[in-house]
């Protein structure tokens, strides 16, 4: 075994002496056969009889690994790779030491690679292990300093004689900079390839070496084979291209422009390209390289944009100041209205002149205004006062700024001026009262000072007079103790300081404009005027005579001219409001303290204050809600409000405001008005200077938020303007405006649309082109007569299409006024109504139809309801009677019940059908009223115990309550439980019903069960609608119309209740009905009329000897009504109301039974009126009798001097009860 391990000692040996003589004669050594001999390194190691000879070896073998381009490694299979051995070449790469990696003395090699990448390297080495193969992988890790490496690693287990794993080794190489360039590369295949213009190579022959896809879409070819090889002259029309491009490029190396492209199906499209020459790492040229877009389209566009120009002039000329177009040499090219109305002179004279034209003799120097027109060409912003001439001779002074730009492509100059005649004179105004205020300051406002230089140069104050004090706010004692002149100077104007001094050293003299600090921490400018005082012996500065002026107000005007200026500039200088916010609060820095400057817009529908411009020491915020800020305050206020600390907090303690954030020392908001109303707030705020701002502080923000006011206020309706125009331009309706004379001026996409022509075809010309003949001359005189009056007109038109069609429209038509009254345009808005008119007519139409069927359907439900009502009278009436007689008769009886209960089905289908109709034509009135509904129902209840008794089924009424209060109509309430009652009596074979009230919160509810056939829950919802029942069809178990349902739910919804059921089939059912308690009290409401329609018995103290007077032209009623008042009263009857009269006049009677429908004479109200005339009869019962039973009538007859309401069939004890209770009882 020793000899064995000898042997392959010297052969190993043998090997590490060749690769190290590899190295040192410069030969490349691969990594694998390095990697190889560190593994039989390792494997000879395990012999421990030749281990001090090894570790000589590997001494030997260092030197090998240190030359490796990555290091080497010997680790444990565990999940921390404990390395045993590692080549310093780590260090290189990660950044650790080998000694922090063996034994994972202060970090492990886990730690370090990319945490992503952990779990799949460990379970990717033991697949390898597993297999006993290589193992290979590039992974990223992180160095010592963080930074991210990509490296490759190759390894592999190593084993002992009996297959047990002892270690892993290999080697791992930083292949970061190789993976970098494979990345780039690939990126720049991605962009060449998937940009969106068409790219190319070409070689020097100017053949195709390279296409992307964009390239083959766009010249129609299928794939890159097709174009590979070809010459460029293939791809372009004019030959000649090619040569002019190849020839700039070899030239400049670059060439931009367009050309005639030609695709493979021959079409053309004009393509703007950008080529640029291909060199190799030595800047040889070696081919060129193309990108293409297809600009067809743009062109197409330019060309539009040029005939629009016409649309954009109405907004050219909105603006009110004068705006000229001119060229380099000062031509005008074009003027908006404000110049013509600046001078006089109308567009076509003013354009092909130059300002000599309109400039006032003498007064201004042209050639600089020529050299200033030169300078506005060439891009630099000029602006000059000039005096103009109008039309009229009057002179006038305007100020002129002049901007480079572009009118349809061609480089101009833009001239916008503005009349300051008036304003120059305020101007001079106010240098006159500034000159007279600058002769007093002289006098009373400067302070003189004097120092002298000691042997250092320094200079002490000797002496100081005037107005000392009053400036600065120090006493001489202060001002010497906080350090005196430099003390006192803001931070950036020490440097000029300096400057002056240095000045005063040479024996020159100073005057400087300079800012310094007051006493209470205002800042103030002040003229410091300073003279040397010189020591001609030697030479030097000994002292200084000076005079220190206070300009402040002086310089707050210049500013704020400034920012005047800037305001009035900013339409062309600023892109955005946020630029001009920011712009002005670094020109008031110069006068006032603004390192906490904020503006606030404020939008009314929202509530929310919004600041683009937010500078602030402490915190900034962005938007917050106006209510129980400080900035809402001012808002509210609709004033200026400077406010120290103790105000604000009184204000936020008092509710009436609040503060976001810290709060400041001192806090002033201005607000911004236009018309009274407030839109926004400037702030201004100190967190360390009570003093910082004052009344002086106030006027200056005001002024300011007064510009800003006006030109944000522009800008809004500049905004409008153009909404406004692309609403006219996007809208759904038509318009049209035109000149005074009614010629088309403009018409909107949506003419073109509706009338079929284009608005090229129209303009100028009259909209009579339309016109159909449809209407008068007379309409038109009267349309053109409002409108030339000032107002506006509304009508329509039937107007005719440029196909020939015909079409309604409605217009509305308006003159557009000028401040003169003059009638400038008029503007028609018109709306396409054909389709509108046509559907209104078929509305019109159609409503007429139904309202027609309404009322022959109401006319025949009256009619069927007396032709019903009337024989059933005798049916009913006389079918009662027998059932009286023939009590000794089964056989008889049981006929006669048979006819009476056909007769009261055939009543109650009657009733239900007329009900339903009253319910559809809305005629159903309903009388809400307070009442106690437990007398209404027991009167329903009780009205079928007979019934329910004759079933034999257990009838049940529960209630805890004597009195329930709700407010109902009560005939409309009992017609529910009737209907309710009637359907459980008529579904219930055995069992129970139960009427049962309850009271939840303000509710009462009222549920009628019984144990009947139920319902099934698919047909629970259909017993609602009309006509619709459970069983329905030629089998249906029971009889009825299905519409007892319908009206009850109706008459519930009326009466603001609501009905619900709940059944099982074959179990029974229970409707549930609620209604709103009554708030009032039970004290204040009478109880309800609950006299029955039926009386058991008749009294016995009727008056025999009574005679009434029965008027009805049908003689089985009349026959009916004298068996059933036999021996009870005197009856006479009359056939018609001349019978009727004959018999009044002969007879006294003491009531009168009038049947309304007499069908000789008068009828029955007509009658009455006669009767009601006659001595005697004024005050006699009258009883209304009628088989018109619609709902509506009883109120109409007793209106009319009937007294009482009895609707045909009526029962013998409904009429025997009403004579009782009317006629006189002896």
């Amino acid at each position: 075994m020793a000899k064995s391990s000898k042997s392959n000692l010297v052969n190993l040996q043998d090997k590490v002496n060749k690769t190290i003589k590899s190295f040192n004669e410069g030969k490349t050594v691969k990594t694998e056969s390095l990697i190889n001999l560190l593994q039989e390194i390792s494997t000879l190691s395990l012999d421990t009889n030749l281990q001090n000879e090894l570790e000589e070896r590997e001494r030997k073998y260092s030197t090998l690994v240190s030359n490796l381009p990555g290091f080497i490694y010997r680790c444990s299979n565990d999940k921390n790779w404990t390395m045993h051995f590692i080549s310093d070449g780590c260090k290189n790469i990660t950044g650790h030491s080998q000694n922090d990696f063996i034994k994972n003395k202060k970090v492990n090699f886990n730690d370090i690679i990319h945490p992503d990448y952990q779990k799949p390297i460990w379970e990717k080495w033991q697949v390898t292990l597993k297999d006993k193969i290589f193992f290979e992988c590039e992974y990223p890790i992180i160095t010592k300093t963080g930074k991210l490496k990509w490296v490759w690693e190759r390894g592999k287990g190593i084993y002992s004689n009996n297959g047990k794993l002892l270690f892993l080794e290999g080697f791992i190489e930083d292949i970061s900079e190789r993976r970098t360039a494979v990345e780039s590369l690939r990126l720049k295949n991605i962009v060449f390839e998937s940009s969106i213009a068409a790219n190319s190579i070409a070689n020097l022959d100017g053949k195709i070496i390279d296409a992307n896809s964009a390239f083959l879409k766009l010249w129609g070819y299928a794939n890159k084979n097709t174009v590979l090889g070809k010459s460029l002259n293939l791809f372009l029309k004019d030959k000649d291209d090619v040569e002019k491009i190849l020839t700039a490029l070899n030239k400049k190396n670059t060439w931009e422009g367009d050309y005639i492209a030609v695709r493979s199906d021959g079409s053309e499209f004009i393509a703007y390209g950008l080529a640029t020459t291909v060199v190799d790492e030595k800047g040889k040229t070696i081919g060129y390289q193309s990108s293409v877009i297809d600009i067809t389209n743009r062109r197409k566009t330019e060309e539009l944009l040029k005939e629009s120009e016409t649309s954009y002039r109405g907004l050219f000329n909105s603006v009110s100041e004068s705006i000229y177009i001119q060229d380099e040499n000062g031509i005008f090219l074009d003027v908006n209205e404000g110049a013509s109305n600046m001078y006089g002179y109308d567009r076509k004279t003013l354009i092909g002149k130059t300002p000599d034209f309109v400039s006032a003799p003498g007064k201004n120097d042209l050639e600089a205004v020529g050299a200033m027109v030169q300078k506005a060409f060439m891009g630099e912003k000029q602006q000059f006062e000039f005096w103009g001439k109008r039309k009229n001779g009057e002179e006038f002074l305007k100020d002129v700024r002049l901007y480079p730009g572009t009118y349809f492509n061609k480089k101009v100059i833009i001239a916008i001026a503005t009349d300051i005649t008036e304003k120059k004179k305020v101007e001079q105004l106010l240098r006159e009262n500034e000159e007279r205020y600058r002769a007093i300051s002289n006098l009373t406002s400067d302070y003189l000072f004097s120092t002298k230089a000691d042997e250092n140069g320094v200079h002490h104050l000797v002496w100081i007079a005037g107005s000392f004090e009053k400036i600065t706010g120090y006493t001489i004692d202060e001002y010497l103790k906080i350090g005196g002149w430099r003390a006192t100077l803001h931070p950036e104007e020490l440097a000029l300081d300096d400057l002056d001094l240095e000045k005063l050293r040479r024996n020159e003299k100073v005057n400087r404009q300079i800012r310094v600090y007051h006493k209470n921490g205002s800042l103030i400018w002040v003229r410091s005027s300073a003279q040397p005082v010189w020591d001609k012996k030697t030479n030097k500065l000994i002292g200084i005579y000076g005079a220190v002026e206070d300009i402040t107000e002086r310089k707050q005007t210049e500013i704020i001219q400034k920012v005047q200026y800037n305001i009035a500039d900013a339409a062309v200088t600023y892109k955005t409001l946020t630029e001009l916010f920011e712009n002005i609060r670094l020109e008031l820095s110069a006068i006032i303290n603004v390192n906490n400057f904020f503006i606030a817009l404020y939008d009314e529908k929202t509530g929310m204050l919004k600041s683009d411009v937010d500078k602030d020491e402490v915190e900034e915020i962005s938007e917050w809600p106006a209510k129980n800020s400080m900035t809402g305050y001012v808002i509210e206020q609709g004033k200026s409000v400077l406010l120290k600390k103790k105000d604000i907090k009184h204000l936020i303690e008092s509710s009436k405001a609040g503060m976001i954030g810290t709060i400041p020392e001192v806090w002033l908001g201005v607000p911004f008005k236009i018309g009274g109303k407030v839109f926004g707030v400037l702030v201004v705020q100190s967190y360390d200077n009570p003093n910082a701002y004052d009344q002086r502080s106030i006027e200056i923000l005001e002024i300011v938020a007064h510009e800003l006011s006006i030109f944000i206020n522009h800008k809004k309706a500049e905004e409008e303007t153009f909404k406004l125009s692309a609403v006219v331009v996007q809208s759904p309706i038509i318009v049209i405006i035109t000149d005074p004379n009614g010629n088309i001026e403009y018409a909107n996409p949506k003419f073109s649309e509706v009338t079929g022509y284009s608005f090229e075809e129209v303009k100028w010309k009259n909209p009579r082109i339309l016109n159909s003949g449809f209407h008068t001359k007379q309409f038109f005189s009267t349309l053109w007569n409002t409108i030339l009056a000032g107002k506006t007109w509304q009508g329509e038109f039937r107007n005719k299409k440029r196909n020939g069609e015909l079409y309604w429209e409605n217009a509305l038509i308006s003159p557009i006024i000028d401040l003169d009254g003059k009638i400038t345009h008029f503007v028609a808005i018109k709306e396409d109504i054909t389709e509108k008119k046509k559907m209104i007519e078929e509305l019109i139409e159609a409503k007429e139809k139904a309202e027609e069927m309404n009322r022959i359907k109401s006319s025949f439900f009256a009619n069927m309801s007396h032709e019903l009502r009337t024989p059933m009278m005798g049916i009913l009436g006389f079918s009662e009677v027998l059932m009286l007689e023939l009590k000794d008769y089964p056989d008889y009886l049981k006929m006669v019940n048979s006819i009476n209960a056909s007769g009261q089905r055939l009543l109650e289908t009657l009733n239900l059908i007329l009900n339903l109709s009253k319910l559809e034509a809305s005629k159903v009135s309903v009388e809400l009223k307070t009442q106690n509904i437990i007398p209404i129902l027991k009167e329903c209840f009780e009205s079928f115990e007979s019934a329910a008794t004759n079933k034999n089924i257990n009838y049940s009424f529960i209630s805890e309550y004597p009195d329930i209060l709700c407010d109902i109509d009560q005939l409309l309430f009992a017609s529910i439980f009737n209907n309710l009652l009637n359907n459980a009596i008529k579904f219930t074979d055995a069992g129970s019903i139960t009427l049962n009230i309850s009271i939840d919160s303000d509710y009462v509810n009222i549920s009628v069960s019984d144990t009947g056939v139920g319902i099934s829950e698919a047909k629970q919802n259909l017993i609602w609608e009309e006509f619709r029942q459970a069983s329905e069809g030629y089998n249906r178990g029971f009889e009825g119309t299905g519409l007892g349902l319908t009206i009850a739910k109706r008459y519930t919804d009326l009466m603001k209740g609501s009905i619900s059921v709940k059944s099982l089939y074959g179990k029974g059912t229970t409707f549930k009905v609620s209604f709103p308690l009554s708030l009032k009290s039970s004290s204040t409401v009478s109880s309800a009329n609950t006299t029955q329609n039926t009386v058991s018995t008749i009294s016995s103290e009727i008056n025999p000897t009574a005679k009434i007077l029965d008027v009805e032209d049908d003689e089985i009623s009349v026959k009916y009504v004298s068996t059933i008042t036999k021996s009870l009263y005197i009856i006479d009857s009359a056939k018609d109301s001349d019978e009727a009269l004959n018999m009044i006049k002969q007879n006294k009677y003491d009531a009168i039974l009038m049947d309304i429908n007499l069908h000789r004479g008068m009828d029955g109200l007509e009658l009455t009126k006669v009767i009601r005339k006659i001595d005697g009869y004024k005050s006699t019962p009258i009883v209304a009798i009628t088989a018109f039973a619609m709902g509506h009538e009883k109120e109409e007859f007793l209106a009319k001097g009937m007294t009482h309401y009895l609707s045909k069939p009526f029962l013998k004890n409904q009429l025997l009860s009403l004579l009782e209770s009317i006629v006189d009882k002896k």
